[in-house]
Order: structure tokens, then C-alpha cells, then sequence
């Protein structure tokens, strides 16, 4: 038996293809749901974000 994550990508082919050779059986783990985030698109606003009263001089 192989387990694998399934990290996306071709990086596990060789080790899936060696199971299906062999006629071993694989289980796959998927990845984690990716929890919510904030998206933020300047520096301005990162430091926003985490609260910080840097100023930058600008």
C-alpha cells in the first residue's frame, strides 16, 4: 500500500505509477480546506490590517 498527500502537481507521479505497476492499492489524503483570509493589496494596507501606526514618510 502507498499513502500520499495529495499535494498537487506531478512531484507523487513516479511513486503512483510504481503502485499501479506493482498493483498496489494508494490512498490519497486530501489537503485541508484553506480557511478564510483577508486580502490586502498595498503595504498601506497590510499595516492597516495588523494594526501598526508606522509612519512611513511618505
Amino acid at each position: 500500500m502507498v499513502v500520499s498527500k495529495n499535494a498537487g502537481g506531478s512531484a507523487a507521479r513516479a511513486k503512483l505509477v510504481a503502485a499501479r505497476t506493482l498493483g498496489l492499492p494508494v490512498v490519497m489524503i486530501a489537503r485541508p480546506a484553506m480557511p478564510a483570509r483577508r486580502e490586502v493589496f498595498s503595504v498601506a494596507d497590510v499595516l492597516r490590517a495588523l494594526g501598526h501606526g508606522a509612519d512611513l514618510g511618505v
